[in-house]
This record gives structure tokens, sequence and C-alpha cells, in this order.
């Protein structure tokens, strides 16, 4: 038993060593390795006492996973509501964003309130009447991983008239916790990419989640009218990375005189980050764990119900179209948990990979166009070895099949290897993955669910059912709903037809609507002369997207859509095709 615990010691302590990097360590003792603005050292650290007083951390890299971490002492809460009675009062013990073109000490509006990779940890005091106080808070941006954002001088969008602009954020309250102010405190703040998980900690105990609210989990919130999910599409990762710490700009300053600071820290890791990780349930019953869309590139190999050997060496394949880079992720679970195979390869069609020792019958490879941030998968494959076949008793849908077609409005019976718990629950999705509508939100684990499929085609639905055991989640196959005279996709009141008795194309094209002036519906035709990827998409005259009316995977062929402005105001407006390398806009009137 001691050898083995030994052993043990002795791993955990290689691969800490192996696989973490302190970037910045300051002890703060008398003196400080960033640039301090106001504040004082004391004989036990860094005192920034009230006001924006801070000492500022440019970190010297980007850091994917990692997390920073200080102890702080002299928290007395009662401060709260001797210096600020009559409103709910909020300090920071850091805030953290992307510093591109940013004069510091960067000021609240616009530099940080809109900042791309905007995160303060807070803690919050009680305002009358009110139940989200005297506790953790957090509030988070991440940027889209597009080429505008990834090579912007200035990592901040523009002000909104009423609520703040970003691609993803999110703004969960944390949990209560009681404070002694003659008590040391470690509070540490993870981020781990690679699962989206961005966590606050006290002593080791989580107090702020992205994925929870209050402590409980949640599927996300709604700002300035847009939905943002719990989990971001996009990676918290700023450019030029850095750190206030004692206090924010405006808001956030530091509202408490007696606070200390010490031992402040930023590391890198290659993994979970967490003080003491453990799995976190998929908090999010109804959206994909993991979105992604159908662009141009085409993973060839390893192709569905292939077996790999474990710790073999596969040369992973694709179509290489796009960008001149791409990202490589891997899953053993049909798409629950990702971990990231290379972060950036050339995207010339291969990549030798080498198997991990897993065995599993719901393997996937996904690869992520970095020019675009479109994301195509592998089909179903499985992992083992000669000693080890992989598990026979895996969850996995064996109706509908691959390529299968659907007639609209039939009734299908969807059928999957039932292992796992007593219930699961059914997903459908006509976009490839990119949004989910429930089926049936708990049913018996027995094989087998009649299904009355939608009155919406598309050549790329895919089931995706979820076993409430362990929160397991398989997809199917792409498989297509198709009449068998034509198609129509149904987009809220838009429909789209394709016309299946013309000649193919040759070329794209996008035709002026008609009719022009309209009210309130007009039609939109365009040609694909290729399957790939496309997108039709309606602005306002300030360049604001309105609507999507197409975003998927579309076959060669002449389509027409029909517009339904009827909840628009009258004015000029844009519709943008983008499809391949082609893009075209066109201008259309719409009149009351």
């Amino acid at each position: 038993m001691f050898k083995k615990s030994l052993m043990a010691l002795l791993f955990f302590l290689i691969n800490t060593a192996l696989f973490s990097q302190t970037i910045i360590s300051d002890n703060l003792q008398g003196g400080t390795k960033g640039r301090k603005y106001g504040g004082s050292f004391t004989s036990e650290g860094y005192k920034p006492g009230i006001g924006t007083n801070h000492i500022l951390y440019k970190v010297p890299q980007q850091v994917y996973n990692g997390y920073i971490e200080v102890e702080v002492k002299g928290f007395n809460f009662n401060h709260f509501q001797k210096y600020f009675p009559n409103e709910s009062t909020q300090t920071s013990f850091f805030i953290m964003y992307d510093g591109r073109g940013v004069n510091e000490p960067i000021t609240y509006n616009p530099y940080y309130r809109n900042n791309f990779f905007r995160w303060e940890i807070v803690y919050r005091s009680v305002k009358k009447g009110s139940s989200s106080g005297n506790r953790f808070k957090g509030k988070m941006h991440t940027a889209a991983e597009t080429p505008k954002r990834l090579n912007a001088t200035k990592a901040w969008w523009k002000s909104l008239a009423h609520g703040t602009a970003s691609d993803w954020s999110i703004e969960p309250n944390g949990i209560r916790v009681s404070w002694d102010p003659n008590r040391w405190y470690k509070i540490r703040v993870t981020w781990n990419n690679d699962t989206k998980d961005f966590k606050i900690y006290r002593d080791g105990k989580e107090v702020w989640h992205n994925k929870k609210n209050k402590g409980n989990s949640f599927s996300g919130e709604s700002h300035a009218g847009h939905w943002f999910p719990a989990k971001s599409p996009y990676p918290w990762y700023p450019k030029d990375f850095r750190i206030w710490l004692g206090s924010g700009p405006r808001k956030y300053s530091s509202k408490l005189p007696n606070l200390v600071y010490r031992n402040f820290k930023v590391v890198k890791t290659s993994g979970n980050p967490d003080p003491d990780p453990d799995p976190d349930p998929d908090p999010d019953p109804d959206p994909d764990p993991d979105p992604d869309s159908e662009g141009d590139l085409v993973v060839t190999s390893p192709v569905a119900g292939q077996m790999l050997q474990a710790g073999s060496t596969h040369e992973i394949k694709w179509n290489p179209a796009g960008g001149s880079s791409v990202r490589l992720y891997f899953s053993s679970n049909g798409g629950s948990n990702w971990r990231t195979i290379v972060r950036r390869t050339a995207n010339d069609g291969s990549y030798n990979w080498r198997v991990p020792s897993v065995t599993s019958n719901n393997c996937i490879i996904r690869i992520k166009n970095l020019s675009n941030s479109t994301n195509v998968r592998s089909g179903v494959f499985k992992i083992g070895n000669s000693s080890t076949p992989p598990p026979s008793g895996d969850l996995v849908v064996t109706s509908p099949t691959r390529g299968q077609v659907l007639q609209p409005r039939s009734n299908h019976e969807i059928k999957w290897n039932p292992a796992g718990g007593s219930s699961v629950r059914l997903y459908f999705s006509s976009n490839g993955g990119s949004s989910w509508r429930t089926i049936v939100r708990r049913t018996a684990n027995d094989g087998s669910y009649r299904w009355r499929v939608p009155n919406a085609t598309s050549n790329n639905c895919i089931i995706r059912i979820k076993d409430l055991r362990n929160n397991l989640s398989v997809r199917s196959e792409r498989f297509r709903i198709s009449n068998v005279s034509g198609s129509y996709l149904e987009n809220n009141e838009n429909v789209e037809s394709v016309n299946a008795f013309e000649e193919k194309p040759t070329k794209f094209s996008l035709n002026q609507n008609y009719p022009n002036p309209f009210n309130p519906t007009t039609t939109i035709t365009y040609a694909i002369p290729e399957a790939g990827y496309t997108e039709l998409t309606v602005y306002n005259s300030l360049g604001q997207e309105v609507q999507k009316l197409v975003s998927g995977f579309k076959s060669q062929g002449t389509y027409n859509i029909q517009f339904n402005a009827e909840n628009l105001s009258s004015g000029i407006y844009f519709y943008t095709l983008k499809s391949g390398n082609f893009v075209q806009t066109n201008k259309m009137l719409l009149l009351e």
C-alpha cells in the first residue's frame, strides 16, 4: 500500500512538473514584478485601499488553459455597508482583458466594458430587496475566432445604445461564503478552453462557474435581447493578456480598505487547471454540447465503423478546403467531450496521430478550419486492442442510418443499443448540429422510440440520444428528410424551395429579390454550382444582422426563399450570399 501511494505521489509530481508552467510569480513583499498604480506595500503584502489602485500585469504569452491565484486577507463584509450603505457594491479581486489598443490604465467604457475577453472576479454586497448580493460574481466575454477578431488592433466592440456588445457574454451569480478578516484565503481563477469551463475557487471550493447560477446548473441567459448559452462557443483566449490585481475601473473599484494581497501567480497548464477536478455533468439539457457546422472540409479517414488499434499511429485525412491552418480534436464519447490533438497544423489534408490508449465504440475526429471557424466531423469509429476489445455495451444509434431518406410527416422508429441507465432524452437537428429540438425529454432506454418526422426537409439531419444517468450523448450518422418531388425547408416564417426540375447551375448567382419594393414578403433566388456550406443573411442599413435565412450545407441547385419582413420597419435592407469563395450582396426596399 505504501509503495502504491508513493508511486501515485511521484506520478502526480511528475505530471505537475511536465504539464504546468508558472509564467508569473510575485510574492508582493515590499515590491512587485508588475506595475503599481497607487496603493501601498505593508509587512504582509500589497494593499490597494479604496478606489482604482491596482497592480497591472502584462502576461508575456497567451494562456490557452491555466489559472491565476492570489492570497487575500482583511476581507470584512461589514465595510460594504459602512462605506456604501444605499447601494449594491462589488469589489474586484481581479479583472482580466485583452490589451490590444489599450492605453493604461484601462477605462471602463468602451475599452473594458466592450472588451473581447473581459472577465472580472468580484464579490457583491447586499442590495435592499435583492437576492443576488453577498456572493461571488463574474462577467465574461469571448470573441469569435474570425480573422477580424484575431487580427484586430483594438480588442473591443463598438458600443451599443443598450447592453454590452459581444459575441458571447455570461454573467451568472456565484455562491455566498463567510469571511474572517483575520484569515488568509486563496482565490484561484481557472479556464479550460477544451471543455469551456471557467471557474472561481476559494480555498479549493468552487464558488463561481460559467455553467451555474447560484450553484445550480443553468442553460444560459439573455443580454440586450440576445440569448447566450452557458457554454461559450469560443475560447477565452486574450491575445494581449492583461490583469489588474486589487481593483477594476469605475464600478469595479476596490471597496474594502483593509484588503491585502500576497503570492500572486499565473500558471499555464496543458489540461484541467481546477484545484480539485471532477467531471462536470452537462448542465444544459437542450443545446448541443459542442455545436458544429458543416463546411467544405470533409474528413475522409478514419471512416465510420473503422477499428483503430490503441497506441498505433493513424493518418487522419481530410479534403483540405478553406484556409491555411486547421485544429484537430478527438472525442471518445460521441462528442460529449473533446481533447485537442493539435492546436494548429497545416491544412494539407493529413496528420499523423498517435491513437490514445482507450477502448470505445463512440470515437470521433473533429477538424476546425481556423480561417472561418467551421467544423466538420468524421463518422463514428472504434478504438481497441488485441487484448481489450471495445466495449459492446456503449450507447449507439442504429437508426436512422447514414444517408437514409425519411419522408416528412411520416413515422420512423428511432433505434439504439440500450446500454447505460434506465432513461434517455432524444433530440433532433436539421442543420448538422448547430441547433437542437427536444423530441422527448424522458423515455425508457429500451432501444426504440416511434417518432413523427417533422415537416422540414434537409440533407443534414441528426438524432442525438442522451443517457440521463451519466449525461453521455451519442449521435446518429447524418440522414435526409426529403419529399420525392422537391424540398421545403421551414425557417420560422421563411420558406425555401429547390427547383428540382431545372438544369443544374454552373456558376454562383444571387438574383434581385422579387417583388422589390415589397411588403411584407419577397422571394430571393440564388444558385449554387457545387455543394458546400452556404449562408444567406439579411442586414439593416447600419450593417447589423437582422435574420439568417440560410445556414447549412447545400447541394448543387437553384433555390428560392421567401423572406417575411412582417415584424420589420420600412427602409433599405441588404442580403448577402456566402458559399465557398463566393460572396455577393444585393439591396432591397421594404415599404409600409
